[in-house]
């Protein structure tokens, strides 16, 4: 378990989003649709197919099951999700209806919830409008402290779902920062993950031969597949937490924490 390079996924890896982003998307599937039928268990499941490493496609896809009159049961919906290929290219063929209007005003409810009333305007640049709560980031906190991770700092990166702002946040909560060359956000659609072209220039960058990416999500996994499958080199991937869906994976831990603690010891 001797790496050079440790590279991290942030929200479920780094920080604990479980009462953040997950409530955020609860509270604007709610918010949209007058309907509690989409609960946490169902944010798990979508996770463990690909294309919904977003929370925001997830709640999209939460708040369409319900518009459609979710005349098939979840379990039903994701299986077909998951056959033609995930995400919402997936989502848009199995309903056709799908606008991009609604995907914005699921997306922009995700956002309020998230920001609320406390940040909204500095992570989205925008006053909630519908739901107005303090903001569901303030129930965030670390998974490792700043001085456990600071011996590995020199060699880490970040591979995140999150934009720019939101990322910044997360440093705060984190209590540490990296250079911005090893961050890898979320700015183009197209180059999120599973796509592995920003964790291939990170490791490039840091001039790694024998990385590990920690992640707890399918995209977390097939990303790393995909990096391996692109560069012919070896890279680790350890799935940290609840497996959702993952079935390939190099270790399994409970936390990041957790994979420190065994690291050193393995290493004396």
């Amino acid at each position: 378990m001797k790496y050079d390079a440790f590279i991290f996924d942030v929200d479920g890896v780094l920080l604990d989003t479980s009462t953040s982003f997950n409530q955020a998307v609860l509270l604007a599937v709610k918010t949209a649709t007058g309907s509690n039928r989409f609960t946490k268990h169902f944010i798990s499941t979508l996770k463990g197919i690909p294309g919904f490493n977003n929370d925001w496609n997830v709640a999209i896809a939460g708040a369409a099951w319900i518009e459609s009159g979710d005349s098939v049961p979840f379990s039903e919906f994701v299986n077909r999700l998951n056959r033609y290929g995930g995400g919402l290219k997936a989502l848009k063929k199995i309903i056709s209806s799908l606008s991009v209007s609604f995907q914005q005003s699921i997306t922009k409810l995700v956002m309020e919830a998230y920001g609320g009333t406390s940040a909204c305007k500095q992570l989205y640049g925008f006053e909630p409008e519908t739901i107005h709560i303090e903001g569901t980031w303030k129930n965030e906190t670390a998974f490792i402290s700043p001085e456990k991770i600071r011996p590995y700092l020199p060699i880490s990166g970040i591979v995140s779902g999150r934009n720019r702002t939101e990322m910044d946040l997360a440093f705060k909560l984190l209590g540490w920062e990296i250079p911005a060359q090893r961050v890898a956000i979320s700015d183009d659609a197209q180059l999120d993950k599973p796509n592995p072209k920003k964790l291939i220039s990170i490791i490039n960058t840091m001039g790694s031969e024998n990385p590990v990416f920690l992640g707890d999500t399918r995209d977390d996994m097939e990303l790393v597949k995909n990096v391996v499958r692109e560069t012919g080199k070896q890279m680790d991937f350890c799935c940290v937490g609840n497996q959702n869906g993952i079935n390939n994976f190099d270790y399994q831990v409970e936390t990041v924490l957790q994979f420190f603690e065994k690291m050193e010891t393995a290493n004396g």
